[in-house]
């Protein structure tokens, strides 16, 4: 499981945990909104780190495929540091 899926994983958690003020039990509607929208905003984020791997995935072959097939020559130094940004986030 990468560091991405993890975090998406504890995001989750948290959005689930009996962690949140019962604003609805208070009659306090306008902040039980704002937990709602921020529970909202955090499974979104979740949903990002999902995908983090896949699109890594695709940026890295990608690159290595047009800088293989000369397509990039000229951005050679571009894509090497995109490929080493790449990896050092992924690791």
């Amino acid at each position: 499981m990468s560091n991405a899926s993890a975090l998406a994983g504890l995001l989750r958690d948290g959005v689930a945990a009996d962690i949140w003020y019962d604003a609805s039990d208070h009659g306090d509607t306008e902040v039980a909104e704002q937990i709602e929208d921020f529970q909202q905003e955090i499974e979104s984020a979740a949903c990002l780190l999902d995908h983090y791997d896949e699109l890594f995935t695709m940026v890295r072959e990608f690159v290595l495929h047009h800088k293989q097939g000369g397509a990039i020559s000229d951005t050679v130094d571009a894509a090497d540091l995109l490929l080493n940004t790449l990896t050092k986030e992924q690791s």
